[in-house]
Parts: C-alpha cells; structure tokens; sequence
C-alpha cells in the first residue's frame, strides 16, 4: 500500500473525527446560549453532582486514552517496518492492513470516550452554570482536537515507515 492509499482508508476516520468535533462545538454553543440568555435556572450545585460530572468527564477521557494505548501494544512490532519493502516482504503488506484496520478501531473508542468525558462537562456547565466546567470542556476538546487522525500518527504509533528517511 502506498501512502495514498493509507490516507484514502483514514478518510472516513477523519470525517467521523470532525463530525465528532463540530457535534461537541454545536452542544457548547446551544448551552451556553441557553445559560447567558437566562433562558434555564440552575437545577442543583450539590457537591455529589459537582464530583460525578467533574470526576465522570475526567475519568472517561482518561479511559479513551488509556485503552488506545493498551490496544495498541497487541499489535504493534518492535522493529519498525518500512512499507517500501512490501515487494521484499509480502508480511509487510498484510501488517499495514491490520494495523490500518487496528487504528480506524481504535480511534473510534478512544474518540467516544473523550466525547463521552466532554459532555459530562457540558452537562455540567448546563446544570450548574458554572463556567468551570465550559473551562474543563475547552480543555477536553483541546485534547480531543489533539487527537485528529493523521498518516504521521498512524505511522509514528505503529511504527511503520513510508518513506527511505522515516
């Protein structure tokens, strides 16, 4: 496979990323509307529902990271493999769709657990009205924006190589 056809597998990938992204986006914006209008009272700043929604979205983002991680140490080589080599080596070839495979999976559970974490702020802010958690949202969503997929990631977290020089 050559880099092109890695980046055409990772579109679909990157549309569900940037849905993801704007979805998160649209739901800060309808609440915050809804909070600066004064258009909804505050329903409760009770200390349980503080912890749950604060500890929930951190807990979740974490989780995202942390099984992206675990799951990619059942796949990933030692050695780097340097996808130019595919004629030498026609393993080579099969290792790239697994991993390609690997990572598009991968991707989508970290990405749902992140989102899942960033709405908890959301609610959070939405029921509380407390610009803490809209501050601990656009942190979540610095993260996740951190998190887009890229053919340099893929590469760099797989070790595989496209080109002589990587």
């Amino acid at each position: 496979m050559e880099n092109k056809e890695v980046q055409e597998v990772m579109k679909p990938l990157f549309v569900i990323w940037t849905a993801l992204c704007l979805g998160q986006m649209l739901i800060a914006g309808v609440f915050y509307y809804l909070i600066a209008t004064g258009k909804e009272d505050p329903v409760s700043t009770s200390l349980v529902l503080l912890l749950i929604l604060g500890l929930g979205g951190f807990a979740a983002i974490l989780t995202g990271v942390f099984i992206y991680r675990v799951r990619l140490k059942s796949i990933v080589r030692k050695d780097n493999v340097n996808i130019l080599d595919v004629n030498a080596v026609p393993e080579n070839a099969n290792y790239l769709t697994e991993c390609l495979l690997h990572y598009r999976a991968n991707n989508i559970v970290r990405y749902a657990f992140m989102e899942g974490g960033n709405i908890l702020f959301l609610l959070g802010a939405f029921l509380t009205h407390q610009i803490t958690f809209f501050i601990l949202f656009f942190v979540g969503l610095l993260l996740f924006a951190a998190m887009s997929p890229s053919v340099r990631k893929f590469g760099n977290d797989y070790h595989i190589a496209f080109s002589p020089l990587d």
